[in-house]
């Protein structure tokens, strides 16, 4: 039997695992639901831009949160750039955050981003697939990132300031999610 995504399984049960954060299905196969919201899914990277806006609102106690995959072609990785994050700030960022998990192990908590930046933030998957996890409880979470593919072999400096240089870049698409309609709106090309 062949586990995907660092999946681990019961020793008496294999048809019982326990999936990493962001995936689900009956062996961690699938991008994990983000119920009872109508957000998530997988968005492929290119080497465009792509911005991606997100807005979550909870005041209980129970978390609400959209799990989003972006993945690029084999060999390359993604490149992402928190443009700004506005959430709970707070120690280890537990109840309104984005984690994005950028190692190829999947188990541990990726990096969680839930205090206002002073400047944008570049950030380098080690894979072509990043899971997102964008999470609220007792708070609001509102992101806007952007992202693209980078060939796994060319040197990507982390230090430069923004991932869009004067506008040279075009961007492909703008995808934008809000709770206030549980449902995700797609604006085509800018």
């Amino acid at each position: 039997l062949e586990l995907l995504n660092s999946t681990v399984c019961y020793a008496r049960k294999v048809t019982v695992c326990r999936c990493p954060t962001g995936f689900g299905g009956s062996f961690c196969q699938r991008i994990a639901s983000s119920s009872p919201l109508n957000c998530g899914g997988l968005i492929p990277a290119s080497n465009k831009v792509t911005v991606l806006k997100i807005s979550i609102s909870n005041e209980e106690n129970n978390r609400r949160q959209c799990i989003y995959h972006i993945r690029a072609s084999p060999n390359q990785h993604v490149l992402i750039e928190i443009e700004s994050i506005k959430g709970r700030c707070e120690e280890g960022c537990s109840n309104t955050a984005m984690e994005a998990k950028m190692n190829n192990d999947s188990r541990p908590v990726g990096d969680r981003f839930c205090c206002k930046l002073q400047t944008p933030r570049l950030i380098l998957s080690k894979g072509c697939n990043v899971p997102l996890i964008f999470f609220a409880q007792n708070g609001t979470l509102d992101v806007t990132m952007y992202f693209r593919s980078v060939n796994a072999n060319s040197s990507v400096s982390l230090n430069s300031t923004t991932l869009i240089p004067n506008d040279s870049i075009k961007l492909v698409e703008v995808y934008e999610q809000s709770d206030r309609d549980y449902g995700m709106y797609i604006h085509g090309t800018l």
